[in-house]
């Protein structure tokens, strides 16, 4: 299993909140390049801008697929949500957690529509993610057992 960042949006069109509340996070697109995800990877979401965040994980449920008639997204990768927060500016500074260039706060992707991380990167993601989640639970006055705080 590797462990992977996925970017979704791009600068002409990014990754909004209008955006993930209409999205069931059931798939993930690439571009024409060939995507290196397997099946049972996890993939880390991250959201450029205005956010510079990461809001979830989930976990690849098939190989990449040929999407017909997609040109700008051709391939597309069935997934299984493991945790989604619910607002995106809820998520993860990506230099909280991921050794960044000095002087920089958010992750430059480039042309890359997915990157591969460590194993502790991964874990670190993990745990931000699940500390994000609990706040957010937290904030929304839900009749929760402490032991889910």
């Amino acid at each position: 299993m590797q462990n992977w960042i996925k970017l979704l949006g791009t600068k002409d069109e990014p990754y909004d909140q209008r955006r993930h509340l209409a999205n069931d996070h059931s798939r993930v697109l690439f571009p024409s390049r060939r995507a290196a995800v397997k099946k049972g990877d996890r993939l880390f979401l991250y959201t450029g801008t205005p956010y510079h965040r990461f809001f979830g994980v989930v976990t690849a449920a098939d190989r990449p697929r040929r999407r017909p008639g997609d040109h700008r997204w051709p391939l597309e990768v069935r997934v299984l949500p493991n945790l989604v927060l619910t607002r995106i500016e809820a998520g993860v500074p990506a230099d909280r957690v991921l050794p960044l260039p000095s002087g920089t706060r958010s992750l430059s992707l480039r042309q890359q529509s997915h990157v591969r991380i460590t194993p502790e990167d991964a874990a670190a993601l993990s745990r931000a993610l699940l500390e994000a989640l609990r706040a957010e639970l937290t904030g929304l006055d839900l009749l929760l057992p402490q032991e889910y705080l």
